[in-house]
């Protein structure tokens, strides 16, 4: 699991971390100071990031970071903005069913993942999912691209570390674990909240730019629905099934079915992506089998 990520530019001398990761070890780093190894245990676990989160937006970032600084170069603001919403549409189909998923299973989730030892831990991840939909807010890419820039970042880190550290100090003291991690989730949403409004004004954001984020209010409306009928299912299992991986199994084919069903029906799939779909699809047999289907060959 990692804990740490900056976002250097290796085309200049700023590298300020803006990852969800950087609250969370200043996090951390207060809570064991402060609690025993078996505390700091429950809430290393509660603040956990799943790998794969970190693989598809660090695949994404680095994949429009060269067009972002073209772009930008270019003088292009409109075609940013674009490529901006597309990213976060791809991030959303991801990242929002994974959040409500998670947030109705997430107490069989760590049971599997850590033992029934870690239960506790629940509450803290519970908060630290939120971490989820505001990684939707993308701009770690336009801001690596407008170095120009870098001293409102640094002074904006600045007043953020500063902030935290009396957040850290006051939320821990009233409200223990809990309250540390609702400071790293707050700072994470004021950052880039922050980042989101300063480099919209650079790019020229309007809006009626807001449109070009519909199909992520479309994937958010797919996931609740999906989360709604797993709900349901999970607290008809939670009565019959003692089970955490049967359960966590039997509402991961629940949600996927109907959260798959919602965006082919709210038409979120553009034509090329059905046909990419389409031709991984007709790939199945040969990958599963693939002696079978040299031999079906004329």
């Amino acid at each position: 699991m990692r804990r740490f990520q900056c976002c250097p530019n290796p085309s200049s001398s700023l590298a300020i971390p803006c990852r969800s990761t950087s609250p969370i070890v200043a996090g951390s780093e207060g809570v064991s100071n402060r609690y025993s190894a078996a505390t700091f245990a429950v809430y290393s676990i509660g603040v956990a990031q799943l790998p794969f989160v970190g693989i598809v937006r660090d695949s994404v970032s680095s994949v429009i970071l060269p067009r972002i600084s073209f772009l930008q170069r270019e003088g292009q603001a409109r075609e940013i903005i674009i490529l901006v919403a597309n990213a976060t549409r791809k991030l959303a189909a991801v990242f929002l069913p994974v959040y409500a998923f998670l947030m109705i299973t997430g107490p069989q989730f760590l049971t599997v993942m850590f033992t029934k030892a870690y239960a506790a831990s629940w509450p803290i991840f519970a908060i630290n999912l939120t971490l989820l939909p505001l990684s939707l807010i993308e701009v770690d890419a336009v801001v690596r691209a407008h170095e120009k820039h870098r001293f409102f970042l640094l002074k904006l880190q600045i007043v953020l570390s500063v902030l935290m550290v009396f957040a850290l100090w006051y939320g821990v003291s009233r409200f223990g674990l809990i309250g540390a991690i609702s400071v790293v989730v707050l700072i994470n949403f004021l950052l880039r909240v922050v980042l989101a409004v300063k480099f919209g004004r650079v790019l020229g954001a309007q809006l009626r730019d807001l449109l070009l984020f519909k199909d992520v209010a479309k994937v958010a409306l797919a996931s609740a629905a999906a989360g709604l009928l797993c709900l349901f299912v999970h607290s008809i299992a939670l009565a019959r099934v003692s089970s955490a991986l049967v359960i966590l199994l039997i509402c991961f084919a629940v949600f996927s079915a109907t959260y798959l069903g919602a965006i082919l029906l709210l038409a979120v799939p553009t034509t090329d992506e059905r046909e990419k779909l389409r031709r991984q699809l007709e790939r199945l047999p040969q990958l599963i089998y693939p002696r079978r289907s040299v031999n079906s060959m004329p």
